[in-house]
């Protein structure tokens, strides 16, 4: 029952061995045979917290563009080790954050349309803000987009 349940919702998605664990345990199967089934699941390669957490970050940083802040954040509460969160961010170095959040404040800006500068800032900061970026980031590529952007 529980390797059924498992496979069924691998076939989904890729899950970390945190997040499968509980939702076989909501769904009221024994702690041993769960226990198990992810053990011989980690030992096939069906489930691999390591490859998860590499996955989630390329994908979040790429597609979403959020910080390495927000990532460690997401992959915590999926209940991924703290060591292989902190390996997994690896990937993402100084400069390809301070892109990221350029592209995003690019875009931002973009669709602002004819605002003063100060609304400008705000806004734009706030969607850098919200996906995790230190105000120091948020201060020096909101700063350098409006300049480009308004000339101001």
């Amino acid at each position: 029952m529980a390797r059924k349940l498992a496979l069924r919702r691998l076939d989904r998605r890729s899950y970390s061995r945190a997040e499968l664990t509980e939702y076989l345990l909501g769904k009221e199967v024994g702690e041993s045979a769960v226990k198990e089934v992810m053990d011989r699941f980690e030992e096939v390669g069906l489930i691999n917290d390591r490859a998860y957490a590499e996955m989630w970050v390329r994908y979040r940083h790429e597609n979403r563009k959020l910080s390495k802040r927000a990532i460690s954040i997401e992959l915590r509460r999926k209940g991924v080790a703290e060591h292989l969160i902190n390996d997994a961010l690896q990937a993402i170095d100084v400069d390809q954050e301070y892109e990221a959040a350029r592209q995003l404040a690019v875009k931002k800006a973009r669709s602002l349309g004819n605002v003063d500068r100060r609304t400008a800032y705000r806004r734009v900061a706030g969607v850098l803000a919200r996906r995790g970026y230190s105000s120091s980031l948020v201060s020096d590529v909101v700063s350098a987009v409006l300049d480009e952007w308004c000339g101001d």
